[in-house]
């Protein structure tokens, strides 16, 4: 490792909303980072708001293992707030989802000061809990550049910018282009306007994903779960739907890479339950997804599988019903296509 390169800080940042559950929630594309920066030489640290099984929140809790219930799945801890403006006529509680505040202070000071904090985003409309994330950070690290990408950077490009308290704004893919915006960052001294000015940048999509390293789970102290991503992007294009926009164009791993890291994940890191999350995962069946669950049932995986963000329900015949059944996908849910 080079002993210069920069230290590199991922936040997961809370969720605020009226309610939130925990159905395999992992920051893949923050996963993916982390491993392309260790690959290329930088010392990365991972600090998930949303991590219901780390060492000390269980001892803040009080409790030896997380409170699981079905497949992994459970609440996350909460401390109820003042509602927004905008939703105070709206007769429910808001809260902030994942680890209490001291907690999260403390896990980002253990190690050593990073040179440049790069923090995901999820669902647009979970911004709050992002800004106050970021706003907990510039009080820990006042002068350390923060990155900002993911899902709502990508959308809301423009808002994040002006909002969020972020120095740059990486809207789509970003595995191509972070080693080299994380050097240029981490030879500032100092970062002036905290976010006044930022900056926003255009991401690239990867054409080949078996180029790709591995998302680095093993970042995390315990794993009951992980989440699974065969392909990005989707060839549909559905105008309630976000996917081309946050992906792009539809593309696949080959089943021999996805079942090298599932190997590494069960067999390595102990990893039981797994889910995908591809917009698309049934999108080329018969070469893709049915050969992969042929796979896994040859290797026998002793894992259950589970498939969040829903199929086609067309693609779903009787073989497949049953072809999946026998690789032991658990939960199933159908996507939404058309309203009529």
């Amino acid at each position: 490792m080079r002993s210069l390169s920069p230290k590199i800080l991922l936040v997961n940042p809370w969720v605020t909303d009226f309610a939130a559950y925990d159905f395999w929630m992992k920051p893949l594309g923050l996963l993916y980072l982390a491993a392309t920066l260790r690959q290329t030489g930088y010392a990365v640290r991972l600090v998930d708001c949303m991590d219901r099984s780390h060492p000390d929140l269980l001892r803040w809790q009080g409790f030896a293992q997380p409170q699981n219930r079905r497949w992994s799945t459970g609440k996350f801890v909460r401390q109820p707030l003042a509602k927004p403006k905008l939703y105070a006529n709206i007769p429910r509680k808001w809260a902030r989802y994942g680890l209490p505040l001291e907690l999260f202070q403390r896990l980002c000071l253990e190690g050593p000061q990073p040179n440049v904090i790069l923090i995901t985003s999820g669902m647009t409309y979970w911004y709050p809990g992002l800004q106050e994330t970021i706003a907990a950070l510039r009080k820990l690290f006042p002068n350390i550049p923060i990155v900002l990408g993911g899902i709502y950077a990508t959308l809301c490009s423009e808002h994040a910018r002006q909002t969020s308290g972020a120095d740059v704004i990486v809207s789509g893919e970003a595995e191509l282009l972070i080693a080299s915006l994380v050097e240029k960052l981490g030879r500032r001294q100092r970062i002036t306007g905290n976010g006044e000015s930022a900056q926003i940048i255009s991401g690239e999509a990867i054409k080949n994903l078996d180029d790709l390293p591995w998302p680095a789970f093993d970042l995390y102290t315990n794993l009951p779960y992980a989440t699974l991503m065969t392909s990005r992007g989707c060839p549909l294009k559905c105008t309630f739907c976000a996917s081309r926009l946050v992906s792009g164009n539809y593309r696949w791993r080959s089943v021999t890479n996805i079942m090298a890291e599932l190997d590494w994940l069960h067999h390595g890191l102990g990893v039981r339950e797994f889910a995908f999350y591809d917009d698309a995962l049934l999108t080329n069946r018969d070469h893709h997804f049915l050969p992969l669950c042929e796979q896994i049932i040859a290797q026998q995986i002793q894992a259950t599988f589970h498939t969040p963000n829903g199929l086609q329900v067309k693609f779903i015949d009787a073989a497949a019903a049953q072809l999946m059944q026998r690789a032991r996908f658990k939960t199933i849910r159908l996507a939404y296509e058309s309203g009529n």
